[in-house]
């Protein structure tokens, strides 16, 4: 008797389990920003003179019309953001998480403030899906498209001048 329990259980997970969820939820609202001055010195760099650390910068989402901190101590980037060193290139990366909360235009703000430094702002269109995932389709920086995922099928990448 024990042993056909056994075998009944066994079944009834191969059974179960026959179907994949196909229906994940992605979130692809990434932006890497590349940080540099008029010399074209790698800002991020902390070698370089009058370099940018991650003391420095604060993320802001705009949400409702007001500005607001991103600061989620819980997460692994607390901040909103990370700096990265990107070997294939040599320079330092800010991968920046931009917001998500949208007007009615479906475009998300996403406002960078570092110290002694001018604000980066970024627009992001979003298309949000049915099962909740989203993703930023395009960026927009001084009011400029620059990165339109229909025409940059590469990630979404931009290299600022401060």
């Amino acid at each position: 008797m024990r042993q056909l329990i056994i075998v009944l259980i066994i079944l009834s997970c191969l059974t179960g389990c026959k179907e994949e969820n196909t229906d994940g939820i992605f979130v692809s609202m990434n932006v890497f920003l590349s940080l540099k001055n008029d010399s074209g010195a790698d800002l991020l760099n902390p070698t370089s003179e009058n370099s940018i650390s991650a003391d420095d910068i604060s993320v802001y989402y705009l949400i409702d019309g007001d500005e607001v901190l991103f600061n989620e101590p819980q997460l692994d980037y607390p901040g909103g953001f990370a700096i990265e060193f990107d070997q294939s290139t040599g320079i330092y990366i800010l991968d920046l998480f931009t917001s998500d909360h949208t007007n009615n235009e479906s475009i998300a703000t996403t406002i960078v403030k570092m110290e002694g430094m001018d604000s980066i702002r970024l627009d992001c269109e979003v298309k949000k899906y049915s099962n909740g995932s989203m993703q930023a389709v395009k960026v927009y920086y001084k009011n400029d498209l620059v990165w339109d995922n229909d025409r940059d099928k590469s990630s979404r990448y931009l290299e600022i001048v401060l």
